[in-house]
């Protein structure tokens, strides 16, 4: 498909049509990176933490969501009623 590249002050855009924005289910924002010359766009990550799981094992971290991470660390008003 041949788009125009149009002027946005010192910057260039297309404008998707409609039906390739419903086609690829673009929200509001998209991915864009580029190998080898090529432009790839792809519709954005909704969550920001859908990834975080495969970055932290990537970085050598082991994955253990249900473990204590401060067992043992409180202070005395945490055994105390709260007046409020």
């Amino acid at each position: 498909m041949l788009v125009h590249l149009r002027n946005i002050g010192n910057s260039k855009g297309i404008i998707l049509s409609k039906s390739v924005i419903q086609e690829c289910n673009i929200k509001d924002n998209v991915d864009l990176k580029v190998e080898n010359g090529v432009i790839i766009m792809s519709p954005s990550n909704p969550s920001p933490r859908k990834k975080w799981k495969a970055q932290l094992k990537a970085a050598g971290a082991p994955h253990r969501d249900d473990e204590i991470i401060l067992d043992g660390v409180n202070n005395e008003s945490d055994n105390e009623e709260w007046t409020w």
